[in-house]
């Protein structure tokens, strides 16, 4: 039976063609890039930013014209085309890739219209569109093609595989608009919407709608079993074909019925929509044992060539093993090329860093993120790195000073910041071992696990596994412990198997619980039936006293909601890069507070300078004779003295005269170069202004506790704080009137929360005061984490699915009117201060009077109410 056909539903409906307000319009305009190149008015968007008080008016309405009546003047369709070369011999059409320059109102237009059909999108369009859709990723359509040619390599003769590679020739540019106007309609979109659609067609996000009738052809065939497509393993759901954009690979049997199949399916396709396959780039490769006489009559079937060597899909080689040195050819000429050029110029070494730095290290990250390169391979372009830093400018072999285990470390340690590729591999696997726990509904995660099953620490991959999971399950022993379940309902939470109180199951934990009477019981089962509290008594009977006073500090929102799986160290649905350098990387050995170097206000140079004398390998006489170089070690000022690092900068005479003449004093203490440096620390340190937690304030000037929102009554500032050890924490909020006066303030001691889940459970507690105890509609919330007010605002998806995001979002859609803003911690101290104060004490607190309050929160709040100012220095 055929997949049915999604649809719009009548809520979708009514936000679609809601009208567009001059809000979504003026968020729309500030949304472009405002250096993008301007379209025939000659006009950026950095133009309508920077002057949008002088032209929102006019633009506004302008826009709004084009929403009443769904015809958008010719002006703003006019676009400039510029043909930028794929190759460097470009000298045919074919050679070119067309860009398009549009002017920014039909650059703003199409944005809100994008925004708005982004929500509907996900359940519209078929699990194998890759593209343009919030949440899919480029990397699961290679991550399953590389799975689809492990296979493929392995398959037997009577079950052998082919995957067949189509390319469409410009396919936005020859969509048919009487298709694109009729797959609207069978989506179900109203007829307002489609009359805008048609009225700004050139989007891209209107394109995949018309796409994604290609995969509802090809699902529907094999619904009803016309083609017999890829299954990675028995009982798994097939899957026949990947899409992103326009770029189609089909995973089928290798039969001339499936290709028939196929070529019905394709021409069909490409009579009604306007598009045709490009022959020329598209190709077939199949499985070793796939017969001869079987190839042939498939490739005249369908008129395509078959692959010689390795396809390449989304622009990475597609092998069943690890790639090979082979593989990478092509990268290495890349940054060779890139090397060559260089050289020949004349770049001082903190510029051969940032070249390094900004563009060498970025070239095999995609790659790295979608297939496996052998270390060694990544190990020689490392060394490659290595020569240019520590080089002449002519090319030359230069002498590495310092190791480069060291100068890839992050500045704050003592190193230059420069990627290491050998570690950022590690990074990328161990986010794709992340990833198949974190987004078990992906169509990647879903073939892996009926492929494979779960991924357990320790466990050890066979041979015939693929290398992507080989990798994962090494990773799985890092990655695992700092999962975890946050409750919404509680029917997804094993209570002893999984991880939703520590990051152990407290089946692995050594404290005494009731093991019989638990044993497959759900966290459901220890909430009330109505939700949103502990059964208290029940927890106490069958855990430990320390583990049931952890169960019940657990947040428990009463709105229930789906259980979610969380990355701990974020508190985010999803684990970036960066969270997982600070977790797989091995300390270094050596390493030293080279931070406050690279803020200092003067040029790179010299700032280089310092970090060579603080790490003792400024190329003086004495290192260079060390490092094997025949030259004299002696000081050609001073004859027969040693020229070593003390002797350049303090005894040389030279020096000492320029000591002398210098306005900053040399102390007497200083005797060796070490010495120097830990005078320029403390000089540096003590320009700056720290914050009473030790933190580092910035140049912004924050009065007291009001940056803004002077028109709202209420201010409901929070905080969340968390002990080193992480073993407890707390949450606090302050609540003050339009005058700064406090009204209310209070907090709670909180273990096993993270920061983002502390920060996030004080937003919820503060915002819960204000609405439910003071009865408050007017309200300006504010906080110091950007993830947390992202959160709440919706700028950021990753929280849409955490129970207390929706809770929070809920009541502030009660009130009448809320605004929710971002402050340094400089204004957000007073709450800081109660987060870290109920942190050390347990029990609730709550202050009704200033009079009540403790002196040091008092002192903050007459600061704060004073209009004291903060001043942060970066």
């Amino acid at each position: 039976m055929a997949p049915p056909l999604s649809r719009v539903s009548e809520e979708e409906t009514t936000a679609l063609i809601s009208p567009v307000s001059d809000r979504e319009i003026s968020e729309a305009v500030r949304s472009l890039a405002g250096d993008k190149a301007p379209g025939p008015d000659g006009f950026p968007p950095l133009f309508f930013q920077r002057y949008w008080m002088i032209v929102g008016r006019d633009v506004t309405a302008a826009i709004q014209q084009f929403f009443r009546t769904a015809v958008m003047a010719g002006d703003w369709q006019r676009t400039f085309i510029t043909l930028i070369p794929k190759r460097q011999d470009a000298s045919e059409p074919g050679h070119f890739r067309p860009i398009s320059l549009c002017t920014t109102l039909y650059k703003a237009t199409a944005r809100i219209l994008a925004g708005r059909l982004r929500d509907v999108l996900p359940r519209l369009i078929s699990p194998e569109q890759g593209a343009f859709l919030e949440g899919r990723s480029i990397s699961d359509n290679v991550l399953i093609a590389q799975e689809f040619m492990f296979d493929l390599g392995r398959a037997p003769m009577r079950r052998s595989l082919m995957g067949v590679k189509l390319d469409m020739e410009r396919a936005y540019d020859r969509v048919r608009w009487d298709f694109l106007q009729q797959s609207l309609q069978e989506f179900g979109f109203h007829e307002i919407w489609i009359s805008w659609v048609m009225g700004c067609v050139r989007a891209p996000s209107f394109a995949i709608l018309v796409n994604d009738a290609l995969s509802r052809s090809l699902r529907r065939a094999v619904a009803t079993q016309e083609l017999e497509v890829y299954r990675p393993a028995v009982g798994a759901s097939p899957i026949s074909h990947l899409l992103f954009a326009d770029d189609c690979l089909l995973l089928a049997r290798s039969s001339r019925q499936v290709a028939q199949a196929i070529g019905q399916i394709l021409q069909d396709y490409c009579a009604a929509s306007g598009q045709r396959v490009n022959l020329t780039k598209s190709a077939i490769i199949f499985s070793p044992k796939t017969k001869v006489e079987v190839r042939r009559s498939i490739l005249e079937s369908l008129g395509v060539g078959e692959q010689e060597g390795t396809m390449t899909y989304l622009g990475v080689p597609l092998s069943g093993h690890r790639l090979r040195s082979r593989d990478c050819t092509s990268m290495e000429l890349s940054i060779r090329r890139r090397l060559e050029g260089w050289q020949m110029l004349t770049l001082s070494m903190m510029g051969r860093i940032t070249l390094v730095r900004l563009v060498l290290t970025s070239i095999p990250i995609f790659l790295l993120s979608n297939a496996i390169i052998p270390v060694r391979v990544l190990r020689s372009f490392e060394q490659l790195f290595r020569k240019f830093i520590w080089g002449r400018s002519s090319g030359r072999g230069g002498v590495h000073l310092l190791a480069w285990d060291v100068v890839c470390q992050p500045t704050s340690h003592g190193g230059l910041g420069v990627q290491s590729l050998v570690a950022r591999r590690k990074a990328l696997v161990a986010r794709h071992a992340a990833r198949f726990v974190l987004e078990p509904e992906s169509m990647w995660s879903s073939l892996m696990r009926a492929k494979y099953g779960t991924l357990v620490p320790g466990a050890r991959a066979g041979r015939h596994h693929s290398p992507i999971w080989r990798e994962m399950c090494a990773s799985a022993g890092v990655v695992l412990p700092e999962i975890r379940w946050t409750i919404g309902d509680g029917r997804s939470i094993d209570v002893l198997q999984d991880s939703w109180v520590t990051e152990l199951p407290i089946c692995c934990m050594p404290t005494m619980v009731d093991s019989t009477r638990l044993s497959g019981c759900r966290v459901s089962e220890l909430l009330t039936l109505e939700g949103g509290r502990w059964r208290e008594e029940l927890i106490r009977e069958v855990f430990g006293e320390q583990l049931a006073e952890s169960v019940l500090s657990l947040p428990v929102p009463s709105g229930g909601g789906a259980d979610r799986l969380v990355w701990m160290p974020t508190g985010r649905s999803r684990v970036r890069v960066r969270d997982l350098h600070a977790l797989i990387g091995r300390e270094p050995a050596r390493q030293i507070e080279g931070g406050w170097i690279w803020r200092m206000r003067i040029h790179p140079r010299v700032a280089l300078f310092i970090w060579k004398v603080a790490w003792g390998c400024l190329p003086t006489r004495s290192i260079l004779v060390r490092r094997g170089m025949a030259v004299s070690q002696c000081c050609e000022e001073c004859a027969d003295i040693e020229e070593t690092i003390e002797h350049v900068l303090l005894r040389c005479p030279r020096a000492r005269e320029i000591w002398r003449r210098s306005p900053v004093l040399l102390p007497d203490s200083v005797v060796f170069a070490q010495d120097l440096i830990h005078m320029e620390c403390r000089s540096f340190r003590g320009e700056e202004v720290v914050s009473e937690d030790g933190g580092t304030q910035s140049d912004a000037i924050c009065e007291g506790g009001s940056c803004g929102y002077r028109r709202v009554f209420f201010w409901v500032n929070f905080d969340g704080s968390r002990s080193a050890d992480g073993v407890t924490g707390g949450v606090g909020f302050v609540i003050r009137d339009h005058l700064g006066r406090m009204i209310a303030a209070g907090g709670r001691r909180t273990p096993g929360l993270t920061v983002v889940g502390a920060e996030l459970q004080a937003a919820w507690e503060g915002i819960s005061y204000a609405w439910h105890v003071l009865g408050v509609e007017r309200v300006c919330l504010e906080g110091d984490s950007s993830v947390v007010i992202d959160w709440i605002r919706g700028a950021d998806r990753f929280g849409d699915g955490h129970p207390l995001v929706r809770e929070t979002r809920g009541l502030v859609r009660l009130m009448g009117e809320v605004q929710i803003g971002h402050v340094f911690r400089e204004a957000n101290r007073a709450a800081d201060w109660v987060a870290s104060f109920v942190a050390r004490h347990s029990g609730d607190f709550q202050w009704t009077s200033v009079s009540d309050v403790h002196p040091s929160l008092y002192l903050l709040l007459s600061r704060d109410m004073a209009g004291c100012t903060h001043v942060r220095v970066i």
